[in-house]
């Protein structure tokens, strides 16, 4: 299987569920555990789907096993959480300091219209996401860094295979005069953040990768 950004995302019955936003991966296990599904027609927030809900991908598409009415308890990436905020003395009411500040949760029945209407600043909002802190939901674009540190170029696409949902190759966008991508096994890659991919061979190695062409898989 094969993911970049702005792939179509279907459910079974054709219905449109919104684009790939971002691939997220185990970086011990080199695995695809979800993608980042962007809000559109079904979600109103960017929502996580389990790589095993996915049925196919195809160069544009990715369609899922379930059905829309399947799809409702999938969680946010992101969450925002609202956050009573404290003073030096652990007092409520006052900017955020040194003191931790506490999580604040409406109690049942509580008007998100009451909250607005209050004094704001005695909360502060705090997004959070939903994976695993050892996952890493790895930016299209992220750049690419060579064993020498040299910029190699920007991450494109991700391939995995379709039983295990491991990584076998990353597709480069390699700056220069020309735009060349090159198609990296994984067993190059050294380490994978957000923002980044650090390779373990030099900018040479790459180079003498042959040009890759669409539809080659």
């Amino acid at each position: 299987m094969k993911f970049k950004k702005g792939m179509e995302v279907f459910t079974e019955d054709e219905e449109s569920v919104g684009s790939v936003e971002r691939v997220v991966i185990d970086p011990v296990d080199r695995e695809i555990t979800h993608l980042v599904v962007k809000k559109g027609v079904l979600f109103t927030e960017d929502r996580l789907i389990p790589v095993e809900l996915i049925s196919r991908t195809s160069d544009e598409r990715v369609l899922l096993k379930q059905s829309a009415d399947d799809l409702g308890s999938l969680q946010e990436f992101e969450e925002t959480h609202y956050i009573q905020a404290l003073d030096e003395e652990g007092s409520e009411g006052a900017a955020p300091s040194a003191v931790p500040p506490l999580y604040w949760y409406p109690p049942l029945g509580f008007s998100m219209s009451r909250l607005v209407s209050e004094d704001l600043t005695h909360y502060v909002s705090r997004r959070e996401r939903n994976i695993p802190d050892e996952l890493v939901p790895l930016k299209e674009g992220a750049r690419v860094i060579a064993a020498d540190d040299s910029k190699l170029g920007n991450v494109e696409q991700v391939f995995s295979a379709p039983v295990t949902n491991k990584i076998t190759h990353v597709l480069l966008t390699v700056k220069g005069i020309s735009k060349q991508m090159k198609i990296v096994p994984v067993t190059w890659i050294q380490r994978i953040s957000e923002d980044e991919v650090q390779l373990g061979v030099n900018q040479d190695q790459i180079d003498a990768l042959p040009d890759y062409e669409k539809g080659e898989d």
